[in-house]
């Protein structure tokens, strides 16, 4: 994402910039649940007991079709351009 929003010209820093540059550039359609995967993301270097894993592991699978979507969706962008 952040290299295609850099070759729209588009600067993005932060992973949090990132999504919320390719939300609006309409490459994902649920901004919450990127920034969810994003909290998760940062969530799991401070998982040390199994109920925090397993919460984590439940969000990861709950976004997946977004996930897929938005895969395809930046595999066509990144062909076309």
């Amino acid at each position: 994402m952040k290299r295609l929003l850099a070759r729209e010209g588009l600067d993005a820093r932060t992973p949090r910039e990132t999504l919320q540059g390719s939300y609006q550039a309409g490459w994902i359609a649920d901004e919450t649940a990127w920034l969810d995967m994003l909290r998760a993301r940062n969530e799991t270097s401070h998982a040390y007991d199994e109920a925090l894993a397993r919460a984590i592991c439940e969000r990861v699978r709950r976004s997946l079709p977004e996930m897929a979507t938005a895969f395809e969706v930046l595999r066509r962008r990144a062909g076309a351009a």
